[in-house]
């Protein structure tokens, strides 16, 4: 199988799955006991938290270990929305994740204002016109790159720009993580990423935190994670996030080998404009993360694409993992401008570090062929392409 989505989760790396078991034979015990076994976890977890910190240049105790991005976004929107003066109020991108938006319009939907990050336009204009706008701005919330369209923004001039402002900055970080390199994260108030997303274990994620607002706090019922997070911490799964961290940074900061995975997608893409006409990209490659191909094509609804795909040995997404089996299109998509009807039909292809230029072509080779088919279909009086359904 040609597997083309690593933006919903990505296979274990031999690192992560290598550290994992051995934590797990050696390092079982609970961390927060008193006995000598459970010192010994307590110095391994402070390691992990301080090679993790050392990979993303920041402070050990501002690591948060937790469940994944999902619950670091609805522990840090929690905790800052209630610590907030009643006249302050979020800025927060329209085009976030569901694990910020649904907490953002659920808690005190009356404390955020709304706004359309783009990398077609000049981002700290629009701050600057929005804070001028909107009084008693106390932050701002925007992620790094966005898991359906593959859409890198720029976030270090915004975590710049808020920092000359005394305002606070989240940024999740979950689709960034891994892919690029690591640099200027310190300069970020607040950020998240989950370990599945960079070749680590499912369950397992970090919140970078640093008390903007006072004390964060999420789960009660223990002292662990120095009280912010309750729970007995998952070691095997928080030293496999490390060992994943370590390894996909060190193929993050290899510029030759980012720059030849742009041009497979480049001449991919490429190639797909040629063999099916009327296909659109919505991120231009200069602007997106390597990986991610983001696009809308000319005839059927993706789920039709989807399950052609997987008859020919590839699987792909429409967009967001975590919302297959909805019927509603994509949100990012119509905040976007992106109509309803082009929206039923994108597709979105993410790669992963171990996807070769042969991939890109099977990948390809698949689209064209499912066009063709569908072609002759509706020659022959159909309208799509051709499905599992029609086996």
């Amino acid at each position: 199988m040609r597997y083309f989505d690593h933006n919903a989760t990505t296979p274990l790396c031999e690192a992560a799955r290598d550290a994992w078991l051995d934590a797990s034979r050696m390092h079982w015990a609970n961390a927060s006991a008193s006995y000598r076994m459970a010192a010994q976890v307590r110095a391994v977890l402070s390691r992990a938290r301080e090679r993790m910190a050392e990979c993303l240049a920041v402070k050990p105790d501002s690591l948060v270990f937790c469940s994944g991005a999902t619950e670091a976004c609805n522990l840090w929107l929690r905790s800052t929305l209630e610590q907030l003066a009643p006249e302050q109020c979020l800025l927060v991108s329209e085009l976030e994740h569901s694990c910020v938006v649904e907490p953002a319009t659920t808690l005190v939907p009356e404390r955020i204002r709304w706004f359309r990050p783009s990398s077609r336009t000049d981002l700290i204009e629009q701050l600057e016109a929005l804070t001028a706008t909107h009084a008693h701005i106390a932050g701002v919330v925007m992620m790094a790159a966005n898991n359906v369209t593959g859409e890198v923004f720029d976030w270090h001039r915004a975590a710049t720009w808020c920092r000359e402002r005394g305002l606070a900055y989240f940024c999740d970080a979950t689709q960034f993580l891994g892919k690029l390199p690591l640099s200027g994260w310190s300069d970020v108030h607040a950020f998240c990423g989950s370990a599945h997303k960079f070749g680590g274990p499912k369950g397992v994620g970090f919140l970078k935190q640093s008390g903007r607002f006072g004390r964060i706090c999420g789960q009660l019922g223990g002292g662990q994670e120095a009280g912010i997070r309750a729970g007995t911490e998952d070691v095997p799964g928080i030293l496999a996030m490390q060992a994943a961290l370590e390894v996909h940074t060190e193929w993050a900061s290899d510029v030759s080998a980012i720059r030849q995975r742009i041009l497979w997608r480049q001449q991919f893409q490429d190639a797909l404009a040629k063999a099916i006409p009327g296909v659109r990209f919505l991120i231009p490659v200069e602007s997106s993360l390597w990986n991610t191909v983001s696009v809308i094509l000319p005839q059927d609804d993706a789920t039709r694409w989807i399950e052609g795909l997987d008859r020919l040995g590839v699987a792909a997404a429409a967009g967001s993992a975590c919302s297959t089996g909805n019927a509603s299109v994509s949100r990012v998509l119509l905040a976007m401008g992106v109509d309803e009807a082009e929206a039923r039909r994108h597709l979105r292809f993410s790669a992963g570090w171990q996807t070769t230029e042969q991939d890109w072509q099977e990948l390809l080779r698949a689209l064209t062929q499912l066009w063709r088919e569908g072609d002759e279909h509706r020659r022959q009086g159909g309208s799509r392409v051709i499905s599992i359904d029609d086996l």
